[in-house]
């Protein structure tokens, strides 16, 4: 397309990269998280649970137990990274599969 790439896939080739960008931060800040051991073994479960549904391409599942940690966990352990976990999965499962996603 080069030169002649129209607007609207401009557009969303834009909003693509910032929302990777957004989700690479939010994820960035698990990470930090996670080294200095700022996240509880309940959470560290629950994660590798979303993990382990994603990898089985069980996108309700992961997005389930994303929705337990977000009632259960204390919001300043999970908040800066909780939103990223969930717009990854979306984005994985718009990806892979056409199955739509509980919300």
């Amino acid at each position: 397309m080069g030169l002649l790439t129209p607007v609207g896939t401009l557009h969303k080739t834009i909003h693509t990269r910032e929302k990777l960008d957004e989700v690479s931060l939010k994820l960035e800040a698990l990470k930090d998280k996670l080294r200095y051991d700022c996240v509880s073994g309940t959470v560290v479960n629950d994660l590798n649970g979303i993990a382990g549904a994603l990898s089985v391409n069980d996108y309700n599942q992961a997005l389930m137990i994303h929705s337990r940690i977000a009632q259960t966990a204390n919001f300043s352990e999970v908040g800066s990274f909780l939103p990223g976990i969930k717009s990854s999965a979306a984005d994985w499962n718009a990806v892979t599969c056409s199955t739509p996603l509980l919300t």
